[in-house]
C-alpha cells in the first residue's frame, strides 16, 4: 500500500454563519500531494445538519486561485451570506474579515494575495511539534541580564582566511547561482512581510477602530 506524503501545514478557510455557533461553521481545506506536486481542496459543508464533503484532487495552482476567485465572489454577493470568514494561513497570525466586508474589491484582492502567498507557503512552512526541546545555552534565569564589565574590552573577530583573487570559471558560475537564489528568498520574505502588515490593516478596520 502506498503512503502518500501531504505537506504538514494546511491551508484554512473558516466560513462562519453565525459567531455564537460553531455547529454551522464551514469549513475549506487546501493542501499539498508532495507526491505528485499537486494540490487537493476539501470542502465540509454544514448543509444545515446534513453534512457533506466533497474534494478536489490532483489540481494545479492556477486552478485553486480560479476556484478561490470564484469563492470569494460568490460570498460578496451572496443573500444569505456568511457573518464572519475566518482565513488561516501558515506562518501568518489568523486573521478574520466580517462577510459584508467581502464586497469591498480591494478587500477581496487582498485575500486573493494572501491565498496566493499561502498556497506557497502550505509547502515551505513546516510545523513544529511542541515536544521539541532545545537546551539552555546557560544557567541564568530567562529574565536575568549578565552583568557587563566596566573593564571588558571588544574582542577581535579571528581574521578569516584571505581569498584568493583568482577566480574558477566555476566559482564565479556558483558565487551568481548563490546570489540569485538569494534575491528570490529575500523577495519571497518581503512578500510576506507586506501581507502580514495588510493582514493587521484588515483586522483594525473590520473591528471598527
Amino acid at each position: 500500500m502506498t503512503v502518500t506524503t501531504y505537506t504538514s501545514c494546511n491551508l484554512q478557510i473558516v466560513l462562519i454563519k453565525k459567531s455564537n455557533d460553531s455547529s454551522l461553521d464551514d469549513q475549506i481545506t487546501i493542501r499539498k500531494n508532495l507526491d505528485l506536486n499537486e494540490f487537493e481542496v476539501t470542502m465540509k459543508d454544514m448543509n444545515q445538519g446534513d453534512k457533506v464533503t466533497h474534494r478536489l484532487e490532483g489540481t494545479t495552482k492556477d486552478t485553486v486561485m480560479k476556484y478561490l476567485y470564484h469563492l470569494l465572489k460568490n460570498l460578496s454577493l451572496d443573500d444569505d451570506g456568511y457573518e464572519s470568514i475566518q482565513v488561516n494561513v501558515p506562518l501568518m497570525p489568523r486573521v478574520l474579515f466580517t462577510g459584508a466586508s467581502l464586497k469591498d474589491l480591494y478587500v477581496r484582492e487582498h485575500l486573493q494575495d494572501l491565498l496566493n502567498l499561502g498556497l506557497d507557503l502550505v509547502e515551505d512552512v513546516t510545523k513544529v511539534t511542541p515536544s521539541v526541546s532545545y537546551p539552555q545555552t546557560s544557567s541564568l534565569p530567562v529574565t536575568a541580564t549578565p552583568q557587563r564589565s566596566a573593564y571588558a574590552t571588544s574582542v577581535e573577530p579571528p581574521a578569516a582566511p584571505r581569498r584568493s583573487s583568482r577566480l574558477t570559471r566555476q566559482s564565479r558560475y556558483q558565487d551568481t547561482q548563490e546570489i540569485q537564489h538569494t534575491q528570490e528568498n529575500s523577495t519571497r520574505v518581503g512578500e510576506y512581510f507586506s501581507h502580514l502588515l495588510n493582514n493587521q490593516r484588515h483586522e483594525f478596520f473590520d473591528n471598527g477602530c
